[in-house]
């Protein structure tokens, strides 16, 4: 059994639930299936919604996956956790989003602004990295306002690393939705290959 955990993040404003990151990531439908159940099994009332993320998730993953999803009488909200490539090949719109949607991860400067655009993606995870930085690079941060500004006026919701009690240079900083105290644990690591859903269980191949 994999001994799973949820990494929270709270709401900046402290009036909203906090929002929380299944870890580790599932590798296999079968680790999916039993992630699903770990989530039945735990009280989630107290979180607005729960981050997953499945691999180099295709619209097939994303129905098989939804389908598991399903069977759970979960009472958050799921987002699966993706990146651009991941948007490329996906149309989530084809499959059953009533309960979940897309967080779009790893944003940062060179993301295309049509990304954090697209009709599927309903939340915005910054780079922790960059935050980092835009605290020290006045352009940087110039950026990450702008994006941040694009991101509220398309209706999402941003996270982000929580830097307003620590150092930095400039004095404004970013104001997210949900921030995290600390790098919160990656969903998937990007000097490495995306993982695909191996069939370990007898199902068919998820991926």
């Amino acid at each position: 059994m994999t001994a799973w955990s949820l990494h929270l993040w709270t709401s900046a404003d402290n009036l909203g639930k906090p929002a929380a990151q299944l870890v580790p990531s599932p590798a296999s439908l079968a680790q999916f299936e039993e992630a699903m159940m770990f989530l039945a099994g735990s009280n989630l009332s107290h979180l607005g919604f729960v981050v997953i993320g499945i691999g180099a998730l295709s619209t097939d993953a994303a129905r098989r996956a939804l389908r598991v999803f399903s069977e759970r009488d979960l009472s958050s909200r799921v987002y699966f956790a993706v990146d651009a490539a991941d948007l490329e090949r996906l149309d989530f719109g084809a499959v059953d989003n009533s309960r979940a949607g897309l967080l779009i991860e790893g944003v940062e400067s060179s993301t295309p602004l049509s990304v954090l655009a697209n009709e599927s993606v309903e939340v915005v995870r910054f780079d922790d990295r960059y935050v980092t930085q835009a605290m020290d690079h006045l352009r940087s941060a110039c950026v990450l306002d702008a994006m941040l500004g694009l991101v509220r006026d398309l209706g999402l919701c941003s996270l982000g690393l929580d830097l307003r009690y620590q150092g930095g240079s400039l004095r404004r900083h970013p104001s997210f939705d949900y921030v995290s105290t600390s790098s919160s644990p990656p969903v998937r690591k990007v000097s490495e290959p995306l993982p695909l859903f191996e069939d370990t269980s007898g199902h068919a191949q998820l991926i």
